[in-house]
């Protein structure tokens, strides 16, 4: 069999030539498919995300096992998408490795964050000094605040009762001063918000409300609020202003975004993942889910993060250039 051969195939190909597997001692790592076989090892793509080696001598351990036909085609396709990754993310480490670099792997980041605070998300410098929880000085760090300011100040019925009454500058004002309570949007990642005209502050007011609260597709309102920010100027508008206030009132589903922070995770948490300047929805979706997955893989370690804004500030911190120097011997 040659090298990596399933990954030139295509999804309905490999639904109906691809043979799903089950390892008989691990049942928790899931269905898998066969990635490659050389040198008498034979590795295995599993749906816990993992690419396993099984050497020759415990090829019997691996049993194929029968599902329906769309329930096949389905984890086969997943299985390929996760397979894109895992030989990705070999490749991306050779590579690093060949020009003498290291690149950071989450079981890395978790080191770091254990040597940086003592006692994870629930110990008492995590809780003071990112979370501002206790009887502090609130400063624009602080997350929990900041999430009671949102909820207070993003109420659903005020800013109805605004909109409404056709004040759509107080709306503007409102959301202004709440992002400037918080490190999460730099000052001049404002200015499109400060610089807004004034027949256009309706169009953002119904943009907001309908991102915020608003059902149908994520994405597309997400979309409708950029434009109704940044319509004329994309190449200003930032993530974080997007993306910060809805992180702040749905701090369990929704995540802010800090492109740079985020680009290097991407590297290992998602490396077929390209990071674009300008905020944009569908990119988002999958910023959102790459941050789930840290914040799963977090609990899994025996970590508990609260929301998705620990997930941001552990992303942060522990990929500064400065945090590689505490593993490095």
């Amino acid at each position: 069999m040659s090298d990596d051969s399933t990954l030139h195939k295509e999804p309905s190909e490999l639904s109906d030539q691809l043979p799903l597997y089950q390892h008989t001692k691990r049942p928790g790592w899931g269905l898998a498919i066969l990635a490659w076989e050389r040198n008498n090892r034979r590795a295995f793509q599993f749906e816990d995300g993992k690419l396993r080696l099984i050497k020759e001598g415990y090829y019997h351990l691996m049993k194929e096992v029968d599902r329906p036909a769309d329930t096949a085609m389905d984890t086969v396709v997943g299985l390929q998408d996760k397979l894109g990754v895992s030989v990705a993310r070999r490749e991306i480490v050779d590579d690093a490795k060949a020009k003498g670099k290291k690149i950071l792997t989450l079981q890395d980041q978790i080191q770091i964050f254990e040597v940086l605070y003592p006692g994870g998300f629930q110990g008492e410098k995590w809780s003071t000094e990112i979370r501002g929880e206790g009887d502090i000085r609130r400063l624009k760090r602080h997350r929990t605040p900041a999430i009671e300011d949102a909820k207070e100040t993003l109420d659903q019925n005020k800013l109805q009762e605004l909109f409404e009454a056709g004040d759509f500058s107080a709306i503007l004002e409102t959301f202004v001063g709440l992002l400037k309570r918080t490190s999460l949007v730099r000052p001049v990642h404002l200015e499109p918000l400060k610089n807004l005209p004034a027949d256009r502050e309706e169009l953002f007011a119904e943009a907001l409300l309908s991102f915020l609260f608003g059902e149908g597709g994520y994405a597309a309102r997400f979309d409708a609020l950029v434009d109704a920010i940044c319509a004329k100027d994309k190449e200003n508008c930032s993530w974080p202003l997007i993306t910060a206030p809805a992180a702040l009132l749905h701090p369990k589903q929704q995540v802010c975004v800090r492109p740079s922070s985020f680009r290097r995770q991407a590297k290992w948490m998602a490396p077929r993942l390209e990071v674009s300047s300008i905020p944009e929805g569908r990119q988002y979706l999958r910023f959102r889910t790459m941050a789930k997955s840290v914040f799963k893989n977090l609990k899994d370690a025996g970590l508990e993060p609260r929301d998705l804004l620990d997930v941001y500030d552990f992303i942060l911190r522990t990929l500064k250039p400065s945090a590689k120097k505490l593993i490095e011997n």
